[in-house]
Formats: structure tokens, sequence, C-alpha cells
């Protein structure tokens, strides 16, 4: 029988990862700044959705990275930072927030584990309330900050370490966190009152300016490097702002970005009279780890910074550390016991692939719980008119998902609907149903009519303005009666703010002057991705629950899911009025 291979020496590991170290200036100290981001829940290198295990994402994988360095270049050279949205996003983390894993928060217990300097607030972890972000600020031994934060609830902004190396004089490292404007839109139900977010690049040049003998100043900031916010002008604040934080804050040495999921090994800012400061964000879910090298020589003055550079390492080489693997085993495996429950049954297969550009069951069952969830809290329209109908608005979150006729287990819910969303029920014209459909169809590319070999998979993801990259499945919303059939083309040869064709309900044209409850995420209601009308729309209902747990509670009550094939008239995916190849299928409705 073969022995298991010796780990690899800390140089080789970091080699393998992708570690290319800049020649040092002679006599310099390296200090190394070592980031995570955005880790959302992901502790283990494991895929709840399939119960097996996943090589790609992990905090555990990154502690195995963090290690190397700190044995290749000494720990007191080495300082650990996250820029946030920790504490959620994970089935890890859901259980965690609704209490059905008592004891630390697992993301408490497990970055304890790995010695972090201190992190900055994302939005998402104020999702489950302060209750949850206290419990998890609680069990950790370093500083959550958010040095534009204010009100009830505010965070401390920065921390000055300090750090002694044999042969030199100690170094004092100031570090500044900043958290997204963003959390006064995305939350504003959970912040109202208690917690108030401005500018990124004031407060960060404030914080600066507290920092008293500081050597180096690094920022750790949930905000991307995309010069654009999602949130259009509801804020007079940029939600991506950490190129423009570096740029303008000229203290700043490094900063570690976060929020967009990107992976940018750095952005190189020039400063007069120094060296340039960097910017670096790792993605997301453990998949990276930003390393940033600053240079500095001690002279008569204290220290000076002579070079900087900063790189990703890629997780995915690492095995998980043992040590994050046994302080989290217990949640995890009652988090695999709870994802393992049989809730109900499926009459037949469900698959998300096609959501994007044809009418799907999975997104109908969705709108059919969510509807039902809604229906006996809605009013009449606030100006006592007739209402037209009730729509639900709903998005393919997670495009993977499958799951086979047969048993329905918590897990297969997670996978069908992976984010934490409660829900809002507003009020809007027939015309502004209308505008928001319209949006929405900018997630499409532009088509020509008669174009050669078009397949729905090449008209995903158009980019637009506010997502250069285009937009995610999750950021394209499908509209789905619930009080009565809904249906409409979005024709991708028709230019972007004129695609939705032939908007029906109940096979009546949609006037104008119609009025719809529309169910919405509060995401979407609170002004996510800039959606028209909702923001400011009447709101009539707010649900409680999250959309989980209605799903959990719909399946368990009907036993038997039936998948039916989506009933008409659905929407279609059209060029010119054709039907786009592969969108309509004999058992799908053929037009609306």
């Amino acid at each position: 029988m073969s022995r298991p291979s010796a780990p690899a020496a800390p140089a080789e590991l970091l080699a393998r990862a992708g570690l290319v170290e800049p020649p040092q200036p002679v006599g310099a100290l390296r200090l190394v700044i070592a980031g995570t981001a955005d880790l959302h829940g992901h502790v283990r290198g494991w895929d709840y959705y399939r119960d097996v295990p996943d090589r790609r994402v992990g905090l555990s994988r990154v502690a195995t990275l963090v290690s190397a360095l700190r044995a290749h270049y000494g720990s007191d050279r080495v300082v650990l930072l996250d820029a946030g949205d920790t504490v959620q996003g994970s089935p890890l983390t859901w259980y965690a927030a609704t209490g059905e894993l008592p004891g630390p928060h697992p993301m408490a217990t497990a970055m304890r584990e790995l010695g972090y300097t201190a992190a900055a607030l994302g939005n998402h972890d104020v999702e489950y309330g302060f209750d949850l972000l206290d419990r998890f600020a609680g069990g950790v031994d370093f500083p959550v900050l958010g040095a534009n934060s204010t009100g009830p609830h505010a965070l401390a902004g920065s921390l000055t370490i300090e750090r002694s190396v044999a042969g030199f004089p100690p170094i004092r490292v100031g570090v500044v966190g900043l958290t997204n404007p963003g959390i006064a839109v995305w939350t504003k139900d959970v912040v109202a009152g208690r917690l108030e977010i401005g500018d990124i690049v004031a407060a960060g040049q404030a914080a600066v300016d507290e920092l008293a003998g500081a050597d180096v100043v690094v920022a750790t900031v949930h905000a991307g490097t995309c010069p654009f916010s999602s949130y259009g002008d509801a804020l007079p604040w940029l939600e991506n702002a950490a190129v423009p934080l570096a740029e303008q804050v000229p203290a700043i040495d490094a900063v570690l970005a976060g929020h967009a999921h990107a992976d940018i090994d750095e952005i190189r800012v020039p400063r007069r009279g120094a060296p340039d400061a960097v910017v670096t964000e790792p993605g997301c879910f453990g998949r990276r780890l930003s390393v940033m090298h600053l240079d500095l020589v001690p002279g008569r003055d204290g220290w000076q910074l002579v070079s900087t550079h900063a790189q990703l390492l890629d997780a995915s080489v690492a095995g998980e550390d043992p040590a994050v693997v046994a302080a989290v085993r217990s949640a995890h495996e009652q988090t695999r016991r709870q994802l393992g429950e049989v809730l109900g049954a499926a009459d037949r297969p469900l698959d998300l692939a096609d959501a994007p550009w044809r009418a799907n069951a999975g997104l109908e069952l969705i709108a059919q719980v969510i509807g039902a969830e809604a229906l006996p809290h809605l009013p009449a329209p606030s100006t006592g008119a007739p209402r037209t109908g009730v729509v639900a608005v709903v998005s393919p979150l997670r495009r993977q998902t499958r799951w086979a006729a047969g048993p329905i287990r918590a897990r297969d819910l997670a996978a069908l609907y992976r984010f934490d969303n409660r829900l809002a029920a507003v009020e809007l014209t027939g015309a502004q149903l209308r505008d928001y459909l319209e949006w929405s169809a900018r997630y499409f590319r532009p088509a020509r009519p008669g174009e050669a070999a078009l397949t729905p998979e090449r008209l995903l993801r158009n980019p637009v303005p506010d997502a250069p990259s285009g937009l995610p499945d999750y950021d394209y919303d499908v509209a789905i009666g619930v009080d009565g059939p809904l249906g409409y083309d979005v024709d991708c040869a028709r230019p972007i703010g004129d695609r939705v064709r032939d908007l029906r309900f109940r096979s009546a044209p949609v006037r104008p002057d119609d009025r719809f409850e529309v169910i919405v995420t509060g995401y979407r209601a609170n002004g996510s991705r800039n959606y028209p009308h909702v923001a400011t729309a009447p709101v009539h209902w707010r649900s409680e629950r999250f959309v989980r747990a209605m799903l959990h509670d719909h399946v368990r009550r009907t036993g038997l899911v039936r998948l039916a094939n989506p009933t008409g008239p659905g929407w279609r995916l059209t060029v010119d009025g054709v039907p786009v190849a592969g969108t309509v299928t004999a058992s799908s409705p053929a037009a609306p």
C-alpha cells in the first residue's frame, strides 16, 4: 500500500500556488500583507449542494497558504486581513443564523484559528441582523472595522499594530477598514436608525489622519475596483471605490478590495515621491489569497517604503488545514445532516440550466411558493382602483441546480434558492411593470434577424455601463403571473429599452394604467441593481421569513411536488418576433 506523500515545503507550496517573489532591496525589511475577501461562509472545501468535497474553495485551504507564508517569511512579517462578507452565503452560515448550529459562530471559530489582525464589515454581514453580527464579532479576537460608519452600532475605524523583527527596529502598521455605502440601500430595513454608512474616500482620509506614527498604512475595504454603482443615483457615494481610495488618499500604501468577487492581482496607483500604492482583490469563497509585499528600509527619521508589489495565490493547490477542519468539524457535520433531511418528493426532474431563456418549472415553483406566501397579506391598491393581478419576479440564482425525480432534500432547496432573501410586495402600473422588464432584458446581447448559428447561450450577459462584464444570472428577473397567466416576448433584435413585446395578462394586453402587485426580493425593493420604480413604489407587504424557509414549508406540506411543465403563456426569447431555437419545446407554450 502506498503511503501519502509528505506535505510540500512552504516555498514549494507557495510556488505551486503562483507566488513570484519580487527582488528585495538590499537592507530592506519585507512586510507581507495577506488578505481574503467575500468568504461567504465557505469555511471548508466542501460543496454542500452536492455533499462532496470541493477543491476550489474554502478558508481551510487558504489557511494552509497562510501557514506557508508565515513559515517562509516569519510570522512577525505576515499580517492577515479580510475585506468583508464573511457570515452569510453558505448553508453552514444559514444554519448558524437560524440558530440550528448553537455555540460559537463557525466562521468566527475558523478565523480565530488563522490569527487575523482585522476585517472590514461587508454589506452581507448585516443581512441576518445585529444580534448575529455581534455573535460573530464576540467570537473573534480581532476588530471588525468600518471607518465610514456612524450611529448606535458604529464600528471602530482603524488600529495600529507593532511588529518586531530581529535585527530591525519595530515597525508600526496602520490598518483602516471601510465598508460599502450600499448597506444603506440593500439592507435599509435592518440598519435604519442603527447604522449609517458614508463615503469611503472621505472617511478613509479622516481615519488615516487619526493614525499616529504609522510607518505603513493598509486599507481593507469592502468595495471593488470597477467604477460603477449598482444602486444608480440612490446615494451620492461610489459603491466600488477601492481605486479612488488609493488615488485620493496618498498616505494609504496598499488596499485590499472586496465585494466584486473579482480576481485582481494588482492595480498600481502612481504617487508623487513614493512607490506606487497597490490595490488587489482575491475573488471569493476562499479561492484566492491576496499577497502584498511592502519593502521598507530603516532610516534616520524612521521607516521608508521603497517598493510595493501584489499578486494572487491559488488556494486550490493547497490541502485543507487540519486545525481549521477540526475546529469546525461539529458544525460541518451537523450542516450535512440537516441538508440531507428528506422534505418531500418531486414527480419529475428539475433543471435550471435553461432558466434564463425559456419558461422553467423551477422558477415557476419559486413563484408559486412566494405568491402563496404573499397573497393573504395583500390589500387593495392604495388608490382604491381594482387590481389587475399579482406577479412574482424571480431569478435563476444557481443554474447548476438539477434534481432527479424522487426525494427532495433540504440541500436541493438550498441549491434552488441559494440567497437569503426576504420579500416585498410593491404596487406598479402596467407601464412601470413593462419598464421593469425592459431593464431586466438588458441582460441579453443584441441580435440581428437571420443571424447564423444563433443559440440562447450566445445571447447571455450583455455588457452594460453598470455591469461591464455582463449581468450575472441573479440580476436577470423573470415575471410570472401568480393569480393569472402573464406572457411576453423579449426580442433581442430590438434596441435595449424596447424589447418587451406582447405583454399580456390573462390573455389581455397589459395597459399602461393597469395595476399590479409585484412580489420582489427585499434587495430589489430597496434599489438593488437600480431596477426602475420599485424603490419608490408603495410597499404593501414585507415578509419576516426568508424564501428558503417558505420553500421548506411548502415541500413538507405538499409531500409530492408536481413539477408540471410551465403553464402558459409564459415568456419567450425571440429575434424579430421569431423564437430563438432551443427556447420553445413541444411541452412548453408556443406563444404568449
